[in-house]
């Protein structure tokens, strides 16, 4: 992610005032799920890291971790809603597209994204949103959608590229902005010290058995 002192993360100037703000949050958004995920990863998709949040408090991270996974779900599915929808306009990649439809490719990359989100959107309608009657009392008969660690790595590219070509169409750079977050106060640094402290408490619950 891109860090300037003066201007928010997805500020263009370039970009119509109109449509500049919508930019702006839509950037945002997309940095905060990138953040949401990448901390989801460092915590929940190693088995001896795992292995070691069931040790120290296993309820409160299984908690933790469901309410990630709703929350990455429900942030996807705003992103790819549409530019309207019950007669309220929606702060969601489909006004980029709208707006900018001559933009070349933006079109094509719209739909390669609502494409990859179809899975998130139906486990959302049918687990998050709402609580389907038939997935959860006849699972096997009716099972949710199966949404992968691939998967929400290819809906995060695909709205990147579609954020950064409008970006670059409008600022006449080669450039794009980079929504990785940074490496500070993350999933590591929680499992560091996690591990620091289980450690630390192993080592004097042996030292008090050996002078016991």
């Amino acid at each position: 992610m891109t860090k300037d002192d003066d201007k928010p993360f997805g500020y263009a100037p370039e970009l119509p005032e109109d449509v500049r703000p919508v930019f702006q949050n839509l950037c945002q958004d997309l940095a905060s799920l990138h953040g949401k995920w990448r901390f989801y990863l460092e915590l929940f998709s190693d088995r001896d890291t795992v292995g070691l949040l069931n040790n120290v408090a296993m309820a409160s991270f299984q908690m933790l971790e469901e309410s990630l996974r709703s929350d990455i779900t429900m942030s996807i599915c705003r992103l790819c809603d549409p530019a309207k929808s019950c007669g309220q306009n929606n702060l969601s990649i489909n006004v980029l597209v709208e707006k900018f439809s001559k933009v070349p490719g933006l079109s094509q990359l719209w739909d390669d994204f609502q494409r990859q989100c179809e899975p998130v959107r139906q486990y959302r309608n049918k687990r998050i949103g709402h609580n389907d009657l038939s997935a959860a009392l006849q699972p096997h008969d009716n099972p949710l959608p199966n949404v992968t660690r691939p998967t929400i790595d290819s809906i995060l590219s695909e709205a990147t590229k579609l954020v950064n070509q409008v970006y670059r169409f409008h600022t006449h750079t080669n450039g794009e902005l980079c929504f990785e977050p940074f490496d500070s106060g993350g999933g590591k640094d929680l499992v560091f010290w996690l591990k620091s402290a289980w450690n630390r408490d192993q080592e004097e619950r042996s030292g008090d058995g050996v002078h016991s």
